[in-house]
């Protein structure tokens, strides 16, 4: 990813960053959604957002068109 999109260092760490920071808050959210409606569903819901996310990455042309990469 880092050659493809010609991203510095600097642009790696925002955006490994940024995911984890994504990663740690919804943890929370996403436990207490699936005890509300269900864990299969959420899940469910989490993998076809995150698949959504990796495909928009797939189609970035630079670092700031990654998802949840620094404004």
């Amino acid at each position: 990813m880092t050659a493809d999109l010609h991203a510095s260092a600097q642009d790696t760490q925002w955006i490994l960053d940024s995911y984890i920071l994504v990663f740690a808050g919804l943890l929370l959210t996403s436990g207490g959604l699936g005890d509300r409606f269900g864990r299969r569903r959420v899940m469910l819901i989490g993998l076809v957002l995150f698949g959504l996310a990796s495909l928009a990455a797939a189609f970035a042309a630079n670092p700031g068109e990654a998802p949840s990469a620094r404004p």
